[in-house]
């Protein structure tokens, strides 16, 4: 007979997987019958969809042996209602025929009712999974989770039980075990990740478990298969409403829970507000955050559907409180701050603060221009006060002017702070002896301090309405005590036109002996010496040791320079030699005459006659010479050693106009006039 029995893969689809997971051979056999139950010889026998067919033998007996990796593993696994002459074998149980010709073969050994047939399962039974599989209410087969072993693949064992099997007499052949067609075939299932969904391959009608995890399926005709197809389950994903947060709030957990008690992955669709770490949320931004629960399931459990929830994050209220500030008028205003606590992390605030406009003096509201979207700002103002300015002279002063270089100069005095509009500013000198102003010229008068006076019209803005400026006329400064002296140019050289006033005053008792410092004597008090300068023994005046007034240089410890001298003279000033005083002498007319152009004018502070004196040089000699000389002559010492205990001197009397060079002890306190090192 050329009869082919093809078996589908597919309904082998449980036993195969097993194999296939573990490397397992697959060992299928079986018998092909005739209605008389004789074997068939001759019929081939092959599995569907797969390359794995043979052929029975005489006595219509099959064997089929491959290795799993060979073969495909399809999900189904079916059990047909077999018809007269017919085979089936149902999860790898080698099933024979009866003498009854229509069923379903649940299971059978030819070593008889008492042995048990086991099949491994395809899928890991999850926690408190069970399967059982029974037959008009009497179970035949079950497993658990605790009949799982670590490595292994799961155990299910159909067992015989009544009433599926026919009673057997001792002694007899193994009989068939079958039910009939007309009954019912009954698969319970308590489990959380598997599912057996029973369809009716031969017309199409698919069936599911009723409301009882139980169904039933009455077979009505021998052309009937029953299919038991391994499905993965649903599940849901409940997640609870979210509350509104504010930003800058601190991260807090998210739960949420399936129903296959899977664990649930979280996600935020709006990243820009909120993100999402495992459970945990961050609050980034003002908004709606939306955050998305999904399960994407495993073998057992379909994907869920996502659940997402959706809450507002609202701005954080701060104060925005602003310093006060105060600025002088005319300045630039100061940076308007302030403080912001309250600020998230590194957040600032963008924009500005501003204040009302205008520069005179007064009060001047600060306003806020602040903002950042995640936050409600509340301000509390301040103000900005102007304060008076003092009036000053914003022109450059125009320095020290020798009237040497020219009697008169023109000029642009300038006032300020900025002079508001309308405000007029008036300038005048104050020392007309000295200088005069008039239309920005200022004419130079005599050795002294210019004072140029500016007054403005109307002076809210101010301190005062007047101010003062002041430059030397032929005038330097010492920079040891800032003492201001009057010079003049005769002929090449440049003569202070005054008497040096330097030191500390001592009396003659307790003489000029300290040679640390430099001393100095005057008529009375120091008052005096304001007016005629100091007195100066002559070793004091060269800023040598006292001894040198009774000894030669340089064995009493000093030495007269070979160029300028400087002495107790201002830095770039030095005591005239011999040979300086000749040349003042020569440019002035001589000796004879030189006296009276040298001498101040008038009897008040000359004795009288004050013979020939015009002080035409401006050199201003003055007649307190010495302390026992006062209004009769003027001496000045000179660089110039005559012996042990003189040195020269130049003197000039209120009888004569005569300039004559002395030699007088050094120990004579005499006055000191310097002479520019450059003139």
């Amino acid at each position: 007979m050329n009869i082919r029995h093809i078996l589908s893969a597919a309904s082998l689809g449980l036993a195969l997987a097993a194999h296939a997971a573990t490397g397992y051979e697959i060992n299928l056999s079986g018998k092909v019958v005739d209605a008389s139950g004789g074997g068939l010889a001759g019929v081939e026998v092959a599995i569907k969809d797969a390359d794995f067919k043979t052929t029975t033998d005489a006595s219509g007996n099959w064997s089929l042996v491959r290795e799993a990796a060979a073969l495909r593993a399809p999900r189904v696994v079916t059990g047909n209602a077999l018809g007269q002459g017919s085979v089936y074998n149902l999860m790898g149980s080698k099933m024979e025929n009866s003498a009854l010709a229509r069923g379903v073969y649940i299971m059978r050994d030819a070593a008889g009712i008492s042995n048990v047939e086991t099949r491994r399962l395809a899928k890991a039974l999850g926690d408190k999974d069970s399967l059982i599989v029974s037959f008009d209410g009497a179970e035949v087969g079950r497993v658990e989770q605790a009949d799982l072993v670590a490595g292994a693949l799961p155990v299910m064992t159909l067992r015989a039980v009544n009433p599926l099997l026919e009673p057997s007499t001792a002694g007899a052949a193994p009989r068939s075990f079958h039910r009939l067609v007309g009954q019912t075939v009954q698969v319970s299932y308590d489990y959380d990740a598997l599912l057996w969904r029973p369809t009716w391959l031969t017309v199409g009608e698919n069936k599911t478990a009723a409301a009882g995890n139980d169904f039933s399926i009455l077979l009505a005709n021998a052309t009937d298969a029953i299919s038991l197809e391994l499905m993965t389950r649903e599940q849901t994903i409940a997640f609870a409403a979210l509350s509104g947060k504010t930003y800058g709030e601190d991260d807090f957990a998210v739960s949420a829970t399936a129903s296959s008690a899977l664990g649930v992955f979280f996600a935020s669709n709006t990243e820009s507000v909120c993100t999402v770490s495992g459970a945990t949320v961050r609050i980034v931004h003002v908004g709606e955050c939306t955050l998305q629960a999904s399960q994407a399931g495993n073998v057992n459990y379909n994907a869920a559907l996502n659940v997402t929830q959706s809450f507002t994050v609202a701005p954080k209220a701060i104060t925005v409180v602003a310093d006060a500030q105060t600025k002088v008028y005319g300045d630039p205003d100061p940076t308007l701050t302030y403080s912001a606590p309250g600020l998230v992390g590194s957040d600032v605030l963008t924009g500005d603060l501003s204040r009302e406009t205008g520069e005179d003096v007064g009060s001047y509201a600060i306003t806020n221009a602040l903002t950042n979207a995640n936050y409600t700002v509340t301000f509390t103002g301040a103000n900005l006060s102007i304060t008076k300015a003092p009036l000053v002279f914003t022109s450059a002063n125009p320095g020290t002017k020798l009237t040497a270089d020219g009697l008169s100069f023109t000029t642009t005095f300038s006032v300020g702070p900025t002079l508001a509009a309308g405000v007029t500013v008036a300038f005048a000198s104050i020392t007309t002896p000295v200088c005069t102003y008039a239309s920005g010229t200022v004419t130079l008068v005599s050795a002294g301090v210019c004072t140029i006076v500016a007054t403005i019209s109307a002076g809210a803005n101010y301190t005062t309405t007047t101010v003062a400026q002041t430059f030397g006329v032929d005038l330097f400064e010492d920079a040891r005590d800032h003492k201001q002296y009057k010079f003049v140019k005769i002929g090449a050289q440049k003569w202070m036109a005054e008497n040096l006033n330097v030191g500390t005053t001592v009396s003659i008792a307790v003489g000029q002996s300290n040679n640390s410092v430099i001393e100095r004597y005057c008529y009375d008090d120091d008052v005096n010496c304001a007016t005629s300068g100091g007195f100066y023994l002559w070793a004091e005046a060269m800023a040598f040791p006292s001894a040198c007034n009774t000894a030669h240089t340089p064995a009493c410890g000093g030495t007269i320079s070979v160029g300028n001298h400087q002495g107790i003279c201002p830095t770039g000033w030095h005591i005239p030699k011999q040979a300086e005083w000749d040349a003042l002498a020569t440019e002035l007319g001589g000796r004879p005459v030189a006296g009276g152009k040298m001498k101040t004018t008038g009897i008040i502070d000359w004795d009288t006659p004050n013979t020939g004196a015009t002080n035409s040089s401006g050199f201003s000699a003055f007649p307190w010479g010495g302390l026992g000389f006062r209004n009769r002559f003027a001496f000045f010492w000179g660089a110039t050693e005559n012996s042990t205990t003189t040195a020269a001197d130049q003197s000039m009397g209120y009888s004569a106009e005569n300039l004559s060079t002395d030699y007088n002890l050094k120990t004579s306190d005499f006055s000191v006039r310097c002479l520019s090192d450059n003139p």
